[in-house]
């Protein structure tokens, strides 16, 4: 049987991998959207509609993972086969949107230059 510390690792790897999925979509709102017209950085902040706009998109993610842990406890599946589960969803998304970032900010900031 692993251990609890080692599951305790495990969970907070995950919760820093959906963090950073989740960073990632952010910034990728971010670029398509820029907020390049405020005066103060309090403005720029507080009145800024993009992480609206990630949050929202950040929804069927989290459905997805919820989805998939639900699915696995009513097959009897442990504890160990949703972590695992929900680590390679993460690392999908990830990779997803990590493609896509690298793809859209060459071609943004090219643009924004401009």
């Amino acid at each position: 049987m692993i251990e609890l510390n080692h599951l305790t690792k495990v969970y907070h790897r995950g919760e820093v991998k959906a963090v950073d999925d989740l960073n990632l979509l952010g910034m990728m709102v971010d670029l398509t959207y820029p907020r390049l017209d405020w005066v103060d950085p309090q403005q720029a902040m507080k009145s800024n509609f993009n992480s609206l706009i990630a949050m929202v998109l950040a929804l069927p993610l989290v459905i997805i993972l919820v989805l998939s842990a639900l699915l696995l406890a009513r097959l009897g599946q442990g504890y160990n086969a949703m972590v695992t589960l929900l680590a390679l969803e993460l690392i999908l998304a990830g990779l997803v949107t990590t493609r896509f970032l690298e793809g859209m900010a060459g071609r943004r900031f090219g643009e924004l230059e401009e």
